[in-house]
């Protein structure tokens, strides 16, 4: 195999791994089991659940619109009604957390549409009290570990592996094809 024919083959390969591997195990390994990932509280709200937070940091408060809970499907309007009210009491010392305006995201699963509503900012683990309260057609709630950081920092670093390699993949493939023209030339 000459020396062109092997760039040609490595520039593929490379292109192959930047544009296809690497951002499929990206979504696989980094995207996939932060968007599944086990919520800290689901319920039917109104309701007062109690949520064991186990690890500080950023909480997402979800108005899952449309879903599927505990066997039954709930489908309501994806604006939250008007008088619903909704806090975050955490044990003693640490009392009402303030719930901090979203920034409107939504997630859309096969069983799921969900949208963002609030979120809090838990400064040490604990027993919580979750309250949504108000008069409304009942509909599910879920409680999650915010994840946009780790998000933006995989897709960064799919970024950053990804291009290159497909950069590098597609110049050897270039130099390769060149290279070959060439040598038919002559």
């Amino acid at each position: 195999m000459s020396r062109d024919v092997k760039k040609l083959v490595v520039g593929v390969v490379l292109f192959v791994l930047g544009g296809l591997v690497v951002p499929v195990a990206g979504f696989v390994f980094f995207f996939y089991p932060m968007v599944s990932a086990e919520p800290a509280a689901r319920f039917v709200a109104p309701a007062n659940v109690r949520v064991e937070i186990e690890e500080a940091g950023r909480y997402v408060l979800w108005n899952e619109y449309e879903s599927i809970y505990k066997g039954q499907t709930f489908a309501v309007d994806e604006d939250l009604p008007s008088g619903i009210s909704m806090s975050f009491v955490g044990p003693a010392g640490v009392g009402d957390v303030e719930m901090d305006a979203a920034m409107n995201s939504s997630v859309s699963t096969p069983s799921t549409e969900r949208k963002s509503v609030g979120v809090f900012e838990v400064d040490e683990p604990g027993r919580y009290v979750l309250s949504v309260a108000g008069e409304f057609e009942a509909r599910v709630f879920s409680l999650r570990k915010s994840v946009l950081y780790r998000s933006l920092m995989a897709g960064l670093g799919v970024l950053a592996v990804s291009v290159p390699l497909s950069l590098a993949g597609i110049g050897l493939g270039v130099a390769g094809i060149a290279g070959m023209v060439r040598s038919k030339g002559e």
